[in-house]
């Protein structure tokens, strides 16, 4: 996996900072005003829990209406078994319900 950065990035984080910074989420929470649901699995090497947990603690700190939901034994491909499909999909449709206005009621 270290690999892979090396031939993705210009070298490590701490010797490029810049260029980490401009293609992190992080660096565009400022923007986020819409309420926003944070999906990770526990077990995601690609994308580490702990990338999702700055997003989401920045969110908090903004004021943004958010939620993390961290679903167990699950990597990046969150819905990879059917049953973790169905948890994604009911996770999702519950944060939309929240978030649902009157006129869309009709």
């Amino acid at each position: 996996m270290v690999g892979q950065i090396y031939h993705q990035f210009p070298g490590p984080p701490w010797e490029n900072l810049e260029h980490y910074w401009e293609r992190s989420p992080l660096s565009l929470v400022g923007n986020v005003t819409t309420p926003t649901m944070l999906l990770t699995g526990e077990d995601d090497r690609r994308t580490p829990i702990s990338e999702t947990e700055q997003f989401y603690q920045a969110l908090q700190l903004r004021g943004v209406e958010s939620a993390m939901v961290r679903l167990p034994d699950t990597s990046h491909g969150i819905a990879g078994r059917p049953s973790r499909l169905i948890s994604k999909v009911d996770h999702i449709l519950a944060w939309f319900e929240r978030y649902k206005t009157s006129s869309e009621e009709n």
